[in-house]
């Protein structure tokens, strides 16, 4: 009788630990699956160059800003590479060539 005790038991520890590494496994599957999408979410946002908010405005190629303020913190160290302003102000100033108000370009 004791014997057979021991063997249900056995069984249904077998059982309980096969049940609970399968929940372990659909779970982690889940959170990888989530951890994916909100990676690839992510990635669709641009981030502000000064302040690494999102951004809404962009200047030019790889460089965007939560505001404006922003742009003008930002833009003694844009202005090295920026491709949207050959003057000294950040694009979409009168100082860049009057383009505030403008083209899609400024921040």
């Amino acid at each position: 009788m004791k014997h057979n005790l021991e063997l249900t038991m056995a069984e249904m520890r077998q059982s309980l630990e096969q049940e609970r590494d399968r929940l372990i496994a659909e779970v982690k599957k889940q959170l990888e699956l989530e951890k994916q999408q909100a990676v690839d979410e992510t990635k669709k946002k641009q981030w502000c160059a000064n302040c690494k908010k999102e951004a809404i405005f962009y200047c030019c190629w790889n460089t965007s800003y939560c505001d404006y303020p922003c742009q003008q913190a930002h833009w003694p160290e844009h202005m090295k590479s920026c491709t949207q302003s050959g003057s000294p102000g950040p694009p979409g100033t009168a100082a860049a060539g009057g383009r505030a108000g403008g083209t899609g370009h400024q921040a």
